[in-house]
């Protein structure tokens, strides 16, 4: 066997279509998780252990309670969380080929379509665009939730809270210290 075939077969080994399609699963679940987190919507239970129906999937509480903001903030809050797994999924997986056809990216086109009609795509282009800022800003989150649905295979809500919310009071602090660093503006009123 030569040097270059031995490396092939290692490589073909380490790289198994089930452990690839397991990682990949765990970062698209993870990515609806850290961006509904964030987004203040309650997540309830997340496994990646595959159904006749899909390779995993997210629990949530009700994308339309819970935030502030008006109706149309609400369903901008479901469309991102909806694009969140397909685009978590494409920066792990630079091979990643969107599916126009997948139930969450119909469901953000449904939704993108009752907030504005047949305006839609562009709704959903913008919405990308902000999906895509939540994911790289909170990257480290999906790696997390992804590690440990790898090591479990599924998490509670409160597994998941357990996971970020250390991480959260730790922005929060930082915020507070770059706050307490900004010099104070007179108030014109």
């Amino acid at each position: 066997m030569h040097k270059q075939e031995s490396t092939l077969i290692i490589e073909r080994a380490f790289f198994h279509p089930s452990t690839v399609r397991r990682e990949r699963t765990a970062r698209h679940e993870a990515g609806h998780v850290v961006v509904g987190y964030r987004l203040g919507i309650e997540i309830k239970f997340v496994t990646i252990l595959p159904t006749h129906h899909s390779s995993g999937h997210v629990t949530h509480g009700d994308l339309f309670c819970g935030g502030a903001g008006s109706d149309d903030a609400a369903l901008e809050r479901a469309i991102k969380f909806c694009l969140a797994g397909q685009m978590a999924e494409a920066l792990f997986y630079s091979r990643y080929r969107r599916r126009w056809t997948s139930v969450d990216y119909v469901c953000a086109l449904g939704l993108a379509r009752y907030l504005t009609g047949w305006g839609a795509r562009e709704i959903i282009r913008y919405q990308e665009r902000e999906t895509q800022k939540l994911l790289k800003l909170y990257w480290k989150d999906v790696e997390h939730i992804a590690r440990a649905l790898l090591e479990h295979d599924e998490l509670t809500g409160i597994e998941v809270e357990n996971i970020l919310a250390p991480n959260r009071e730790e922005e929060e602090k930082e915020m507070n210290c770059i706050a307490a660093m900004a010099p104070e503006e007179p108030d014109p009123f």
